[in-house]
This record gives structure tokens, C-alpha cells and sequence, in this order.
């Protein structure tokens, strides 16, 4: 969880302009006091005096206008908003630990981190797999989310991912679901090709060696990785439209049925026999670009970097 996030949780004590006060040590005295139940045998082991520390929570509870410790005979005891106030405050600690960790001088110590959403394609593991073997001696954290076009670029500009890899074709508008200023991302095209349909043996195209476009735009129609609201139905006339994420039932529905399915020249590999993908023609009035996107305002790391020198040299870019 992040700090903003954590941050926002003490809503219901505090306003958020007041949070901004509280010093993080306060939070560490608070742990402290927790553990030991005295402030006096937390300030010994704080290397305070008890006045000082005394002071610094009776500030701490004004500003959270909350009590988190009841004073008794025998020492203190945290009340029910000390309680919650204790959980979130080890919280924000252990996130602080692990950023310094994290950010630390240790270079080796350091966690490998790389986040990439993107459409279903058949290269796209290959690479996270050679990533990973170059690095099988680091502390790693990767992550790869597979979605809709939609949900990649709204990954990448809400901060969830570092690159977003997609198909955007000629159908596209040029404002093509960007839900954001398209000058606060970095967009890189990696390849382009024809767009195919994949279909199965009950396809009337399935021994075809092209399908042109015009025959195929009121037929039965699967779409990967794309939400139905979205399809751009001013080109395609079909009543029957099936939306999905899953490879498998995409698969199982060609190889059951006479539908089809539009594929990039990145997907083709996600369909084997017997299913066959056919280009449609023209080619011209049927081109795709595969793009990486990222945001402009972040530096990459170094683990980044080379996923984004590996696409480029997957793709034969300098």
C-alpha cells in the first residue's frame, strides 16, 4: 500500500491538511510506548527524557484530537483509537523500512523491479523469461498483467505500471481511448503488420489463402483483449459480437463454431493447429502498430531499460 493511501486511511480522526504535521519519529515513539507500556522505559530506550516524549504524544493526540494512550497507576494502555492508530502508524514505519531498504547503498541489496501491462501476445513471456534469467541471482519483483487496451493505458498513466505494450490499428480514431493527455506519455511503435482472422476447421475460410474485408464484416466475430463498447462498429455491421480475455476461449469457441477472430501479427503464435490465421486483405486498409507506451516524466531503472532494450532488439530496432 502506498503512503498516500496509507496516509488517507486516518481520515475519520483527522483532516489530511493536519497530517502533514506529525513527524515520522512521533510515529516510531508511539510503537515504542506500545511495546513497553511506560513512557518512562520508552524514553530510556528512545534516549529521551520522559518530559520530552510525555510532551511529544499529548502534542501528537492534539493534533489527532484523539486520546491513543490512557494514563493508569501501572503505566498506559492504548485506547480503541490507539489501537488503530498503532496498526496504520507500523504500517507507514515498515513501508518507510522498506523504501530505505530499497533506495539504500547497496546496490546488489536492491530490489529488481519491472511492471508492464499489456495485450495478450506471443513474445511477450520469451522476453520476461530472459529478463529473469539474466537476473535469477537478484532480488526480484516482476510483474506482467495481461488486459484490455483499455486497462493499458490506464495502467500506465495512473502510476500501476511502467511500460504498456498494445495493438493500435488504422480503425482506430486518432484520439484512440486515451484517457489522458497523450503529451504526458512517451509512445514507441515496435513494429507494424497486417491485421489476420483466426478461425477454426467449421470456417468457410478455413482453407483460405486470404479473406478480404468485405466479405467478413457482418459474420460472427470474437474480439481479444477489447472491451465490446469500444469496437469500432461503424466499420463492422455483425449482430453477433463475443467479447474475451482468455486465449482458451477464444480457442475453443473457433474450434467449436465458424466465427472469427481478428489477430495481430502478435497474437498468431497464441493459436496454434488446428486453427489457422488467414491475412485479410487489402493489407493497406489493415494496418497495426504494436507500441510500448510509458510516462514521460519518470527516468527508467536499470532493469527497465533493458526490457525496453529487449523489445527493441526482439523487433530489430536500434
Amino acid at each position: 500500500m502506498s503512503a498516500q493511501k496509507l496516509l488517507a486511511t486516518f481520515k475519520p480522526l483527522v483532516p489530511r491538511e493536519k497530517v502533514t504535521k506529525v513527524r515520522f519519529e512521533q510515529l516510531e515513539q508511539i510503537i515504542k510506548i506500545a511495546e513497553l507500556g511506560s513512557i518512562t522505559q520508552a524514553s530510556y530506550e528512545l534516549f529521551t527524557s520522559q518530559p520530552s516524549l510525555t510532551k511529544s504524544v499529548a502534542a501528537l493526540e492534539q493534533e489527532f484530537g484523539t486520546k491513543v494512550f490512557l494514563r493508569t497507576p501501572h503505566g498506559v494502555q492504548l485506547t480503541a483509537d490507539g489501537k488503530e492508530f498503532l496498526r496504520q502508524a507500523r504500517s507507514i514505519v515498515a513501508l518507510v523500512d522498506h523504501l530505505r531498504a530499497s533506495l539504500g547503498n547497496n546496490e546488489n541489496a536492491r530490489v529488481q523491479s519491472l511492471n508492464v501491462t499489456s495485450q495478450q501476445f506471443d513474445f511477450i513471456s520469451g522476453l520476461f523469461l530472459e529478463l529473469f534469467l539474466a537476473h535469477k541471482q537478484d532480488s526480484l519483483c516482476f510483474n506482467l498483467q495481461q488486459v484490455d487496451r483499455n486497462e493499458v493505458i490506464e495502467s500506465v498513466v495512473e502510476g500501476k505500471s511502467s511500460f504498456g505494450i498494445l495493438v493500435r490499428t488504422d480503425l482506430d480514431d486518432k484520439s484512440f481511448m486515451w484517457p489522458a493527455d497523450i503529451r504526458s506519455l512517451e509512445v514507441t511503435t515496435l513494429d507494424t503488420g497486417p491485421i489476420y482472422v483466426c478461425v477454426g476447421p467449421k470456417s468457410d475460410y478455413y482453407d483460405a489463402d486470404t479473406v478480404p474485408r468485405s466479405e467478413i464484416e457482418s459474420g460472427r466475430l470474437l474480439v481479444l483483449d477489447m472491451r465490446i463498447s469500444d469496437f469500432p462498429n461503424r466499420y463492422f455491421s455483425t449482430e453477433q459480437l463475443v467479447a474475451f480475455n482468455s486465449v482458451n476461449a477464444c480457442q475453443e469457441f473457433l474450434t467449436q463454431t465458424d466465427a472469427l477472430l481478428f489477430v495481430s501479427k502478435w497474437t498468431r503464435g497464441c493459436f496454434p493447429e488446428p486453427l489457422r490465421c488467414v491475412p485479410v486483405v487489402p493489407s493497406s486498409d489493415a494496418e497495426t502498430q504494436l507500441i510500448a507506451v510509458r510516462r514521460r516524466s519518470e527516468e527508467l531503472c536499470a532493469v527497465e531499460q533493458e526490457f525496453m532494450d529487449l523489445l527493441h532488439r526482439h523487433f530489430g530496432k536500434k
